[in-house]
C-alpha cells in the first residue's frame, strides 16, 4: 500500500514529464526541452496513469485528512482526463492521430517563456532559442503520428 507522500511524488513526476507544462506551471529545469511527441511516449503515459491511479485507490482514505482526500480526488480526475485525451477515437483514431496541435504546443513553449517568466531577459532568450533549435525534430516526430489531416 502506497502512502500519501508515495502518490505526492509520483503524480509531480508524471505531470513534470512535459517540459511545456513545466514551464506552465512554473517548474524550473525543463525550460529549455520541447517534450516528446512520439505514439510510444503517450502509449507510456497513460500506462503510468493507469498504474497511478490503480495506487491512489490502494490508500485507505480514512488515513488522511480531508485535503489529503481532495487532493487524491483531484490527481485522480487529472490522471483521468490526461487518459481520456489520449485514448478517446473519433472517426477510427485518437486526437492525437488526426488533430494537429503542433504549431499550438510549440507556441505554448515559448509564450510563458516571453510573458510570465521573471529571470533575465538574456536567460530566456537562451531557453527560447534552444526550444527553437528543437523545432525541427519536434516536428518530424508529430508527422510520424499522423496518416490522417
Amino acid at each position: 500500500m502506497a502512502t500519501f507522500q508515495e502518490i505526492v511524488n509520483d503524480f509531480h513526476e508524471f505531470m513534470c514529464d512535459d517540459p511545456i507544462e513545466c514551464t506552465w506551471n512554473g517548474v524550473e529545469g525543463k525550460d529549455h526541452l520541447l517534450p516528446d511527441p512520439s505514439f510510444e511516449k503517450i502509449k507510456n503515459n497513460v500506462v503510468r496513469a493507469k498504474e497511478l491511479i490503480t495506487k491512489i485507490d490502494t490508500i485507505n482514505r480514512k488515513d488522511v485528512d480531508f485535503d489529503q482526500n481532495l487532493d487524491l480526488d483531484l490527481a485522480k480526475l487529472a490522471l483521468n482526463h490526461y487518459i481520456f485525451l489520449h485514448t478517446y477515437k473519433f472517426n477510427g483514431r485518437t486526437q492525437d492521430q488526426q488533430t494537429p496541435i503542433a504549431g499550438d504546443r510549440i507556441g505554448n513553449a515559448i509564450n510563458p517563456l516571453f510573458v510570465r517568466d521573471d529571470r533575465a531577459p538574456e536567460v530566456r532568450l537562451d531557453l527560447i532559442l534552444s526550444r527553437l533549435k528543437s523545432v525541427r525534430r519536434y516536428l518530424r516526430q508529430v508527422f510520424e503520428n499522423y496518416d490522417t489531416p
